[in-house]
């Protein structure tokens, strides 16, 4: 029953074109708006088996020449994912020539950049990957779960391999550029004639000889997770993080499954009461994000923090200890997910909430955000990475709670489950009462 429910669902799908077949770029005008997000999406991304990250340094080069090129820019960022780089910039409505400016430096990948230019965007990039590798406990945790539960390229760290980037020299970040790699865009706002007209204008590069297909299913190793839990200890956390990894299902799986994940969200917030340093440590309660095709959910847990000892007094329990607590933590969490199957109201819930992220607003909604000009760029940001993986939201009313269940009582099985644990230093003056 649930691969018949599967298919049906992807067959409502199957509609959608190829980003390959569609538009290069698209205006959503939204009248009386004050500004204009501007955005390009390359299809090149963190995963690549020869210079896992290299993506990043593209991106950061190619944003150094659009802001040169348009110093009036509001705002300006970019966004990498394991397939897909997304580069966006926000003008004023006033200067009609400005969309068009900022999206031809940015393709225009035969303009110079100094050696010590590249020389600093390539160590600011391995600096970055490190930091999201070994200093935050949440990615450090993502990256061993990468690591034993993947293959191929997925098998990086968070943002790449550090040392790899680090040893990208100026030439050969130039040929990367120069590469044919499929690109389009589109802008969120003010759209007077001439910023068309001005777009209209726009050189594009030429497509691919073989633009890449869909993106193929992330395999998980054949060995099952191990139920032990290794314990590494982090210099920089004075709490253990322990977190249960869960290699995501196929992507035609994934409408179902975002709908699962919102729902162990929900009851995530209600059931376990944050202690305070998850968010800086990049380890939210639970992580898995359509938009980025991740391929590993991740659920994290912090521990309680330790007690500071008298002078001789003995600790009752270790950091280790209280690690096995938060796994318990986790463990009963997931046990009620299997046990209480969700309810339509749940189901219900999830969906009008996925179609908020991943929607456009439409009537007096749309008209607010042309209002708030600093809220452009992401959700031009969201409708290029929904139109990447051929997200259909309206499809999402097709869920059924059944269809949940199954879902989750395939992903999220408690011998799918590989553990990790992080623990701080041991200190002589600290420890931790048992639970």
């Amino acid at each position: 029953m649930r691969s018949v429910l599967i298919a049906a669902l992807v067959a409502a799908l199957s509609g959608v074109a190829s980003p390959a077949q569609q538009q290069r770029f698209v205006w959503h005008e939204i009248p009386g708006a004050t500004a204009t997000a501007v955005a390009l999406l390359w299809q090149q991304g963190y995963d690549e088996e020869s210079v896992p990250g290299a993506a990043a340094v593209l991106a950061e080069c190619r944003l150094l020449r659009a802001r040169a090129a348009v110093p009036a820019l509001l705002a300006s960022g970019q966004r990498v994912t394991g397939d897909a780089t997304v580069i966006f910039g926000l003008v004023g409505g006033a200067e009609p020539a400005a969309p068009a400016a900022f999206v031809q430096a940015r393709l225009d990948d035969e303009a110079p950049l100094a050696a010590d230019t590249l020389a600093l965007v390539v160590a600011r990039a391995a600096l970055a990957a490190d930091d999201v590798e070994s200093v935050y406990p949440g990615t450090t945790l993502e990256a061993a779960a990468r690591r034993r539960l993947l293959v191929g390229a997925a098998r990086r760290a968070p943002a790449g391999d550090a040392a790899a980037i680090a040893k990208l020299q100026p030439a050969v970040v130039r040929a990367r550029l120069r590469e044919p790699v499929l690109v389009g865009g589109g802008a969120l706002g003010a759209a007077s004639a001439a910023a068309r007209a001005s777009l209209a204008a726009v050189v594009w590069p030429a497509l691919p000889a073989a633009p890449p297909g869909p993106r193929a299913p992330v395999a998980a190793l054949a060995a099952a997770p191990s139920t032990t839990m290794p314990v590494a200890t982090h210099p920089r956390i004075d709490g253990p993080f322990v977190a249960a990894a869960f290699v995501a299902p196929p992507p035609a799986e994934w409408p179902v499954f975002a709908v699962a994940v919102e729902i162990l969200r929900a009851r995530a917030s209600r059931r376990l009461r944050l202690r305070g340093p998850e968010v800086l440590g990049r380890a939210p309660l639970v992580r898995w994000s359509w938009l980025e095709a991740e391929p590993l959910l991740l659920c994290c847990r912090r521990g309680r923090d330790g007690e500071e000892l008298l002078p001789g007094q003995v600790a009752a329990a270790d950091a280790a200890a209280e690690a096995g607590a938060a796994r318990r933590e986790l463990e009963d969490l997931l046990v009620s997910l299997r046990a209480e199957p969700p309810t339509a109201a749940e189901v219900a819930a999830a969906v009008r909430l996925l179609y908020a992220e991943l929607s456009l607003p439409g009537g007096e909604a749309l008209h607010q955000l042309g209002r708030l000009p600093r809220a452009l760029p992401g959700r031009l940001q969201t409708w290029l990475l929904v139109r990447q993986r051929g997200i259909d939201v309206d499809a999402l009313s097709l869920v059924t709670p059944a269809m949940v269940a199954a879902t989750l009582a395939a992903s999220v099985a408690a011998e799918r489950a590989a553990w990790f644990a992080l623990v701080p230093v041991a200190r002589a003056d600290r420890g931790w009462v048992p639970r």
